[in-house]
């Protein structure tokens, strides 16, 4: 086993942690919507992802660092102290900022996948990693929309791009 394989991977175990918190937060803020529908496909795709990851650590006899995971768990909570210019509840701030992470969750997701991919580590949990880095960038290009949507709710269609 490669010396750093086992950092590695548990280092985006723990992203998947986090990025599975924060999409379910956000999932809850924006139920019954059309947000809050495809969020929940990415949850379930970040449930499956962690499966896969797992079950190619077990494959390769590398042990979970619940340190890690329990870290990132911990970083996204702190992060839903972050001001929204609401004193309570949600606000349009909110749900931009809660779109961009998740955006950039699906990012770090993707090229893990195919990182994996191109150094020779073909399937995770019996799923094809070229598969797992396909369906990422699909979430990704749907996120985008989202995103930017929150952008123009939060923000406006008045502010100057320089």
């Amino acid at each position: 086993m490669p010396k750093y394989l086992s950092i590695y991977l548990n280092d985006h175990l723990a992203v998947l942690a986090g990025s599975q918190e924060l999409a379910t937060r956000s999932l809850e803020s924006n139920g019954g919507t059309a947000l809050g529908e495809f969020l929940q496909e990415v949850v379930e795709s970040l449930d499956e992802d962690r499966a896969a990851l797992v079950a190619l650590m077990e494959d390769r006899d590398i042990t979970q660092n619940w340190a890690k995971s329990g870290g990132a768990w911990l970083a996204e909570r702190i992060g839903r102290l972050k001001l929204n210019g609401e004193i309570t509840g949600y606000s349009p701030l909110s749900r931009l900022v809660e779109t961009e992470g998740v955006e950039l969750a699906l990012h770090a997701k993707r090229s893990f996948w195919d990182t994996l991919s191109e150094v020779g580590v073909s399937h995770a949990g019996g799923r094809p990693t070229s598969e797992l880095a396909n369906r990422t960038n699909q979430h990704i290009e749907r996120m985008k929309a989202f995103r930017l949507a929150a952008a123009q709710e939060a923000l406006g269609s008045e502010v100057p791009v320089t």
